[in-house]
């Protein structure tokens, strides 16, 4: 990459939130990034984008090696594509479901995914997520961070 030789990372997600007693989940963001040990990997690629509500498509990872595709349903749900990559190279899809729906009262699985480039010896994968829960459809709301976990890989260098 720009004449450098660089290692490409795919990470796809399994993320799920089951809500518990009467509590709907209204919200999921998910936030996805990289930790600057030596020099800061870059995030070329992710996914999805913003999609419409129930809908099953593919998402793919591109760039520099060949792509990756997962399918993904968005059952009484729809992806908001919050990421903005020249200021913070952060990734971040906000999973907004339809309240009084089975999507919002029971099990919801997200599987968003990152390409990074990196070019140190180690690479730290972040990944975080902001809830919302909602006691019945005019209920109270609640939120809730699950704070950031940091995986650190070395590379294969």
């Amino acid at each position: 990459m720009d004449g450098e030789e660089v290692s490409v990372w795919d990470v796809k997600y399994f993320n799920q939130v089951v809500p518990r007693a009467s509590w709907q989940t209204g919200v999921v963001t998910s936030y996805s990034s990289t930790e600057e040990i030596w020099e800061r990997p870059e995030i070329i690629s992710y996914a999805p984008n913003t999609t419409p509500e129930e809908s099953s498509f593919d998402v793919s990872l591109s760039g520099l090696v060949p792509s990756v595709t997962w399918t993904i349903n968005t059952r009484e749900s729809r992806i908001r594509d919050c990421s903005d990559l020249s200021v913070e190279d952060i990734a971040c899809w906000a999973n907004i479901i339809t309240l009084n729906t089975e999507t919002a009262k029971g099990p919801h699985v997200m599987e968003p995914g990152i390409r990074v480039t990196n070019k140190g010896f180690l690479i730290g994968f972040q990944h975080s997520h902001l809830l919302n829960f909602r006691d019945g459809l005019f209920g109270d709301s609640t939120y809730g961070f699950t704070g950031l976990t940091t995986r650190y890989l070395s590379d294969l260098d």
